[in-house]
């Protein structure tokens, strides 16, 4: 009986890094991309396999981000699943308040609502990067700013 359990945990993990493996192939392709070798539908598929074999990897999220940029209400949930995924990336912070910062809303609520959480966000990136010259001047560039406009 505990080698058949044994057999069959083994047949379990085998599978499990076939996963792991086929994702990371995909989100390998799909980095082309970025050097404009891929067209962006492709890319697009790549990373959308390679996150459907392994949904718990933040940079998965994080490079369907990256190829959403255009299409605002998908890349602001990309991010912030990589954030959900992986708390601890100062980029992901920066990226999401910085994007928070790209548009606001039409109406005063909602603007100084996004203001607010793009300026929380920053503050994540800076305090979880705070060696970074570049992150510490970005946060209170951006800030000194947000304050301005609440």
């Amino acid at each position: 009986m505990s080698k058949k359990l044994f057999l069959a945990l083994i047949a379990l993990y085998a599978i499990f890094l076939a996963f792991i493996f086929t994702g990371e192939a995909y989100y390998q392709a799909s980095l082309r991309f970025d050097t404009g070798k891929l067209p962006a539908q492709l890319a697009q598929r790549y990373i959308g396999y390679a996150i459907a074999f392994n949904p718990f990897n933040a940079e998965y999220r994080f490079q369907k981000y990256s190829i959403f940029k255009d299409s605002r209400a998908a890349s602001l949930r990309q991010i912030k699943q990589a954030i959900e995924l992986d708390p601890l990336k100062p980029a992901y912070h920066m990226y999401y308040g910085l994007s928070l910062l790209e548009s606001f809303p039409p109406d005063k609520f909602s603007a100084q609502l996004q203001l607010r959480m793009a300026k929380k966000e920053l503050i994540a990136a800076s305090r979880l990067k705070p060696y970074s010259e570049l992150y510490q001047k970005t946060c209170a560039d951006y800030s000194a700013w947000i304050d301005r406009q609440l």
